[in-house]
């Protein structure tokens, strides 16, 4: 069989949108050691072959998967695609090519895929009592290093896991999400300072004006634990015209002076796992928010 390069460097904005999506992150890990079928790569994934199909299409289409061979067996015409390279780098000089909304627009998408890939183990993790298992792990941890202790450390952890990145066939083997995130703090902090120069007033809480009835910014907030929503952080979101989609799973408590009004303009979208402290009128508007509010809530 032969072999594929080590790496490929994306060329275009295109592939990087293409290659965001978590499934077809899956459908290129699943082609990297073998040329598959659609129907062999839906059985993979555990997916319909129309779904594979489709993402498969748009990864061959921007260059990302290649049909390698095609046979006839029984009548039918089998088309195999393997990965170009066993991974995948986004250079600098791409980034770089991009407009600023542009890279913001797809590292939202990937960051948003994420999250949901997570919430949905999570759920399933405390459904089944395998929380503690340590399947699905959410931790943070502020480090202090160079920029070369930066690289030396990402390098073991890419030799730490290269023997798990081949399928080997073995009892309890099952895919598994590992993302890493690293960054440095002060430029996330200077990011936040930029974005709110010291010579603009910040917006004073309050009712929103009639212009901040319908919030345009979106912000996911998820919650592992327990956390409580007050009227004063609430107007301070509204008044920056912020709208708020939270996923928590534990208990979640909005104060006595939240009104209905103010939770059904701030609150996108609401899903929770446990127990939910609110008022009848907020809790009315939150059933309305995604049809979790207050699920297994005592």
């Amino acid at each position: 069989m032969e072999d594929i390069p080590p790496l490929y460097n994306l060329e275009t904005i295109e592939q990087m949108r293409a290659i965001a999506d978590d499934l077809r992150q899956r459908i290129f890990s699943a082609t990297v050691q073998q040329p598959m079928t659609v129907t062999q790569i839906a059985g993979r994934l555990g997916e319909v072959s129309a779904k594979i199909h489709y993402h498969v299409h748009e990864l061959e289409k921007v260059g990302l998967l290649k049909l390698v061979e095609t046979r006839e067996k029984g009548g039918i015409l089998e088309k195999y695609y393997r990965a170009v390279a066993r991974d995948i780098n986004a250079p600098p000089t791409l980034l770089q090519r991009a407009s600023p909304d542009e890279t913001i627009a797809i590292m939202r998408e990937f960051l948003q895929n994420i999250s949901q890939g997570f919430i949905q183990a999570a759920i399933h993790a405390i459904q089944t009592q395998a929380w503690d298992s340590g399947s699905v792990i959410l931790e943070g941890t502020q480090l202090w290093m160079t920029d070369a202790e930066n690289q030396e450390a990402i390098k073991h952890i890419r030799a730490v896991l290269t023997p798990y990145l081949t399928r080997r066939d073995i009892e309890g083997e099952q895919e598994r999400a590992f993302v890493q995130i690293l960054y440095p703090q002060s430029s996330a902090t200077q990011q936040t300072a930029d974005a709110s120069p010291p010579s603009e007033p910040a917006a004073p809480p309050g009712p929103p004006t009639p212009a901040q009835a319908k919030p345009a910014k979106r912000e996911l907030t998820f919650v592992a634990g327990s956390v409580r929503f007050t009227r004063k952080s609430l107007e301070e979101r509204a008044a920056k015209g912020a709208a708020m989609d939270i996923y928590i799973l534990g208990s979640c408590t909005f104060g006595d002076d939240v009104t209905a009004d103010l939770a059904d303009r701030v609150v996108a979208t609401f899903h929770q796992w446990g127990k939910l402290n609110a008022s009848p009128e907020v809790r009315e508007v939150l059933k309305h928010k995604g049809g979790d509010a207050g699920k297994k809530s005592k």
